[in-house]
């Protein structure tokens, strides 16, 4: 469940991890009353999608490269490069 956190910017929302076994699931989204907790004050807004992904996918690999190697990254396909001083 997800409690006391705002959609800022309508990004996903973690919800968290569990186990799967293989086959067909029923997956069900509630949303539940109005509390005092932030965010909670506005009129419902439409939920989804939801989005179910494997656990390999939330820790990217982090690769740290010194500058003279920089032409390794080319035509790889990145998230993020950030250059740092």
């Amino acid at each position: 469940s997800v409690d006391e956190q705002l959609d800022e910017g309508k990004q996903f929302l973690y919800f968290g991890a569990v186990p799967l076994a293989r086959g067909t699931h029923a997956v069900t989204l509630v949303l539940d009353g109005q509390t005092l907790g932030p965010g909670s004050g506005g009129p419902p807004e439409p939920i989804g999608p939801l989005v179910l992904s494997p656990t390999s996918a939330e820790d990217p690999p982090l690769r740290r490269l010194p500058a003279a190697r920089a032409r390794e990254l080319c035509g790889k396909r990145l998230d993020w490069i950030e250059a740092v001083r």
